[in-house]
């Protein structure tokens, strides 16, 4: 599928390009000093925070956008209140989670290194989700 394509039912993959863009923009200059990761880990928090400033400034807009948010085995509803804390052992963390309805979710994954969206990461992805949910995962880089 072309980025166009996705767009229609990924609403927010706009957004989180422009999002993943400015936060790279914004943090370009202390990558000459940090090694990759570092910088990376930098660009993802970037990130949270513009998604979350977004969320509280338009609640509607943003209620079903999910930043930086971990998921299990269990496979809750994102939006499950007994769901994983961050970073909690046994979890996988999404970069930007976008739930368009109860039946299909869109994934951004965030990728500011060499290393891209694996076949390995999808699956783990996928078995962590509900079932019966259409999901769409796509990698989003900086200035793409």
């Amino acid at each position: 599928m072309t980025q166009e394509q996705v767009a229609e039912v990924c609403e927010f993959l706009p957004d989180v390009q422009a999002q993943t863009n400015e936060a790279a923009t914004e943090n370009l200059p202390q990558g000459a000093t940090m090694t990759p990761t570092e910088w990376g880990n930098l660009v993802h928090w970037a990130i949270y925070e513009r998604i979350n400033g977004l969320k509280k400034s338009f609640p509607t807009a943003f209620a079903n956008v999910f930043p930086e948010i971990s998921i299990d085995s269990r496979r809750l509803e994102i939006d499950d209140p007994r769901g994983p804390k961050y970073g909690q052992t046994g979890t996988s963390r999404l970069d930007v989670l976008e739930k368009v309805s109860a039946t299909t979710y869109c994934v951004y994954d965030v990728k500011t290194g060499r290393s891209g969206l694996t076949l390995n990461r999808i699956k783990e992805i996928l078995e962590k989700l509900p079932v019966g949910v259409l999901v769409y995962i796509m990698e989003v880089r900086p200035f793409e």
